[in-house]
């Protein structure tokens, strides 16, 4: 059999551009594709040197290169996510569209011959399979073991039939459109219809998958299916879930780690429906909220490119993610073709070969993330997240403060949640999803128990926890029905700020957040202000789980040496080493080590709290938990709670010189005073008086919230 590793040739021949010069007919094969038509051919031979495109050739060949006609195997579905049989598939779908790309572009019959056999394979396989047999019991597939998995294999198997449909024969082309694509597209449609006509990611996989099949095969009823619903009244499919799953900047409700996922299909099929049945008008649906959708997923990253961890995230996930890899270039294609998205699409380096492509800028313009407020919610009513940026490079403070939709299912308990990243690098960070994604040793990768008891838990937050208990008590329903609001934005050179309030998390108590990045003399603070009022005492826990080396806490932690214990029994408590406490006082401060230099983190309330240190690790028999060390702010029982923290950088600190400057903090003299409509934070820095004068109550939106006011 002829093996794929043919391919570094024809892929080195296109990277030199010389078959830019040759036919369409001697340099291609199908040219009917659903995401790259002869157009996208043409322009992609015409431009093999561009180093977007010349990247892409790289990348798409290196990934067939291994792969050999006479290795081919499809075995029977049985394995769970993680296990051989699942990765198997996953690596099957995958291969079959790359085959079919290749195909396309270098007309070699090799590429024809290896899309061609899995498509047979999985055709003669696919009628008779049963429900997988680890199936889950909220959607099972066959070939998966959910039903998600599934549809993401239709999406790619389309791509692939679609690329090579043309060189089949009339028998080969009526057994795959039969036997697999009809078969997959009515068990996810119609068997599996719970999950197809649900408001929710899974869905918008089907309703991709259903969709482009539909395109592919000119079934105007799956189309209209797949956008409209089942039903045809929107109350299901595409468009009913652009409507109510994504805010009106682009916002999705379940966190950014689930928008990467969700963006896939929702660009795929947006692209498809653009080529091929244009009068949808899919691009300028709702204000272009595909287009929103995907430069708010690039925005919601640090600077090196990592989601900020909301939600059930798994940390490990970055832009570099192959969802942008479809998204980022229709940002150029429908988006003004706007040079900085070439940018983007360098940062994300997984760039795929479709029509998108056409037009491509020989060079293009530096994508800088800014500050920005990000509404959530259907109509942008409900909370947000604040992105605050001091540098629009990669040396400098971002802080995230996250208050708007639960998330559904996979939602966490942390409305007004704090994250701080320095040069990009997470410094007080969500702890993320408990899972061990695709390790089999883990429960096959799925989300561990701890993801209920801990991770999930408003204490394993560097949110607002009350009386030791997880917002909403823990309840997903009541979570998603709750609701927290922005009190003020602004935006201008010395002050990045965003607060948002809350009534709802918990019975009987208004909560409030106010994080501002302040420009003052030069430097950058960030100020952090937390507010609480009820009518009875409630005991405020204000937790800060940190990336760094701890090198002074004042008051000293008395830490227990002899022995340790649960700092609780419930609501997450139970996972959290009780490692010490201070004695109570309205002040304290931390000092950390880190990267080049140090961070101190300044306390101060009206009232008097005590520092509890505390580590992850109780109550973990499998050893599920990764180490995370933290300081809670206890406040003693209060009606009414001031606590703010201002957090700067200083000094410097080089190991290989062994040298250290700086490495107290500047700031002194800290206070607070408040009224009912402000709060002055007062403070010395360098020897200078500041204050900080924060509006905690509704203002108009030309008034400024935050006034910055030197005391000499």
């Amino acid at each position: 059999m002829e093996s794929v590793n043919l391919f570094r040739t024809i892929a080195l021949l296109l990277i030199g551009g010389l078959l830019s010069c040759q036919t369409p007919e001697s340099s291609s094969g199908s040219t009917s594709g659903l995401l790259l038509t002869q157009e996208g051919v043409d322009f992609i031979q015409a431009h093999s040197d561009h180093l977007i495109v010349q990247s892409a050739l790289s990348d798409l060949e290196a990934s067939l290169s291994s792969v050999s006609l006479d290795e081919i195997e499809v075995p029977v579905p049985k394995d769970p996510g993680g296990g051989y049989t699942h990765e198997k598939h996953k690596a099957n779908y995958t291969i079959a569209q790359q085959a079919g790309v290749h195909y396309q572009l270098t007309g070699e019959k090799a590429s024809l011959d290896i899309a061609k056999e899995l498509l047979l394979k999985y055709a003669d396989m696919y009628p008779s399979l049963p429900l997988h047999p680890q199936q889950k019991n909220q959607g099972p597939g066959k070939l998966f073991w959910q039903i998600l998995n599934e549809e993401v294999a239709l999406v790619h198997f389309i791509q692939a039939y679609a690329s090579v449909r043309d060189a089949l024969s009339q028998q080969e082309q009526e057994h795959i459109e039969k036997d697999l694509i009809t078969s997959m597209v009515t068990f996810i449609k119609d068997d599996s219809r719970r999950t197809f006509t649900k408001i929710h990611n899974h869905a918008m996989w089907g309703a991709a998958a259903v969709g482009m099949c539909g395109v592919v095969l000119e079934n105007e009823e799956w189309i209209d299916q797949s956008v409209y619903g089942v039903e045809g009244d929107q109350t299901s499919g595409y468009f009913a879930m652009l409507d109510a799953l994504f805010s009106p900047d682009g916002y999705y409700s379940e966190g950014p780690y689930y928008q990467r996922y969700a963006l896939m299909p929702l660009v795929v099929l947006a692209q498809a429906l653009e080529l091929h049945q244009p009068s949808y008008n899919v691009f300028e649906y709702r204000d272009s909220i595909v287009l929103k959708a995907i430069q708010t997923t690039f925005d919601l990253s640090t600077c090196k490119g990592d989601f900020f961890p909301v939600n059930d995230a798994i940390k490990a996930k970055t832009i570099e993610t192959p969802e942008l890899g479809y998204a980022l270039p229709l940002m150029f294609a429908y988006g003004g073709q706007d040079p900085v998205w070439m940018d983007a699409m360098q940062q994300n380096g997984n760039t795929m070969l479709t029509d998108a492509l056409i037009g491509l800028p020989a060079s293009g313009s530096a994508y800088e993330r800014t500050s920005r407020f990000i509404n959530d919610g259907p109509d942008g009513s409900v909370g947000g997240m604040g992105i605050l940026r001091s540098s629009e490079g990669c040396d400098g403070i971002t802080s995230v403060l996250k208050f708007g939709t639960h998330g559904m299912g996979h939602g966490h308990f942390d409305q007004l949640g704090l994250q701080v990243f320095i040069d990009g690098m997470p410094f007080l960070s969500d702890y993320g999803a408990s899972r061990f994604h695709n390790i089999p040793q883990k429960e096959g990768g799925r989300y561990l128990r701890e993801n209920n008891t801990w991770a999930n838990q408003t204490v394993a937050h560097n949110a607002i926890v009350v009386d030791e208990q997880t917002q909403y008590d823990g309840n997903d329903k009541h979570a998603d029905q709750g609701s927290s609001h922005v009190l003020y934005t602004q935006f201008d050179d010395a002050v990045q700020a965003v607060a948002g309030w809350d009534t709802t998390a918990y019975r009987g108590l208004r909560m409030s957040r106010h994080l501002a990045t302040l420009l003052i003399a030069g430097k950058t603070l960030v100020v952090d202000i937390i507010q609480t009022e009820s009518a009875s005492p409630r005991k405020v826990d204000i937790p800060v789980y940190y990336n760094a080396d701890l090198v002074e806490a004042l008051p000293s932690i008395n830490r227990f040496t002899n022995e340790l214990r649960p700092l609780g029994k419930q609501a997450g408590y139970q996972h959290l080493w009780n490692m010490g406490a201070s004695e109570y006082g309205t002040h304290s401060h931390m000092t950390w080590q880190k990267g080049a230099g140090f961070i101190t983190l300044h306390q101060v309330s009206n009232e008097n709290y005590q520092l509890q240190q505390v580590q992850t690790g109780a109550n973990d028999p499998d050893n599920n938990l990764l180490f995370t060390p933290g300081i809670i702010a206890r406040s003693t029982p209060t009606k009414s709670l001031t606590f703010v923290q201002l957090l700067e950088r200083h000094g410097s600190y080089d190991p290989i010189v062994e040298s250290t400057n700086g490495a107290y903090s500047e700031l002194k003299n800290v206070s607070v005073s408040a009224t009912e409509e402000y709060v002055t934070v007062a403070f010395d820095w360098d020897g200078e008086p500041y204050s900080v004068e924060v509006a905690t109550s509704e203002m108009t939106n030309n008034e400024r919230k935050i006034k910055i006011i030197n005391q000499r």
